[in-house]
């Protein structure tokens, strides 16, 4: 967060005879500040780490992908957007889940130095309106993959879906600021969220903050980087059965459902999607 700081000189003069002290007189004297909304803008700070691992790495560099965009500069701003991905996969002859990897992000120690680690999927949102008037994030998918290379007709049905959204910051010291100011996840940390199915597109709500609440930089993170699947199963996330090391170690907070469907993946198997983002800031 973009610090002002306000500098004021004080001058004290007391006059002393012998045990007492006379004031001939009194005066008083202002100082003046203007405060702007912040931007912040070339301006580079982490984003605080949305992990509720005990043992979380450093907050990472931040991550808006593309900072010209309207919704990544600003007073009230995206200063981080997730990078979901997959990875390869195996077809099945039955609806399938699938789960992401885990971010690797660049972060910056305490001595200086520049780390990878891995993260959950994360947003980051910086509000300096002053005035905490409230804003919240909503996200939509169409529910469509299409194929980067070879066919660009080619297209898969895949619904996304979230769990597990966990908000900190790092603009409050006290804990009693944090709890008064912090946004709300709309994403509980026991039931998927879907942000796309079968019956189509729409908005879905995963970050609120209420007017009086939101000022500051805040992050939402969906899953844990302690909480990992186990490799077993059809969908490798079950309790028991053979592990399969290629579905193990993966974020189960991030979910991709994937139906029956014939899939063409001759020229190459890679299919992309587009996640869009909105950040409103009026309720």
């Amino acid at each position: 967060m973009k610090k002002i700081t306000i500098g004021l000189l004080v001058c004290g003069v007391v006059l002393s005879v012998g045990s007492s002290v006379n004031a001939e007189g009194v005066s008083t004297t202002k100082a003046k500040v203007e405060f702007i909304q912040g931007d912040t803008e070339g301006e580079v700070t982490p984003t605080p780490n949305p992990d509720p691992n005990p043992e979380k790495k450093p907050d990472p560099d931040p991550n808006p992908l593309n900072p010209t965009e309207p919704g990544n500069k600003g007073a009230l701003k995206f200063v981080d957007l997730p990078q979901i991905d997959f990875g390869k996969v195996e077809l099945a002859p039955f609806a399938q889940k699938y789960y992401a990897n885990f971010e690797k992000r660049q972060a910056k120690t305490t001595e200086g130095t520049m780390v990878e680690g891995l993260y959950p999927t994360m947003v980051g949102v910086q509000d300096l309106r002053g005035g905490a008037k409230g804003w919240n994030v909503t996200v939509s998918h169409n529910g469509v993959f299409k194929k980067i290379a070879g066919d660009k007709d080619s297209t898969v049905n895949a619904y996304l879906a979230l769990k597990d959204g966990f908000v900190t910051t790092k603009s409050f010291d006290a804990a009693t600021d944090v709890e008064k100011y912090k946004p709300e996840s709309m994403v509980n940390a026991t039931e998927y969220k879907e942000i796309s199915s079968e019956n189509g597109r729409s908005n879905i709500e995963i970050l609120r903050a209420e007017k009086g609440k939101g000022y500051g930089k805040w992050a939402i993170g969906f899953g844990r980087t302690d909480v990992i699947t186990s490799g077993k199963g059809l969908d490798g996330n079950a309790a028991e059965g053979s592990v399969n090391t290629s579905k193990q170690g993966l974020n189960p907070s991030v979910r991709m459902t994937v139906p029956t469907q014939v899939i063409d993946t001759d020229e190459g198997g890679n299919y992309e999607t587009t996640l869009t983002w909105t950040l409103n800031n009026t309720l």
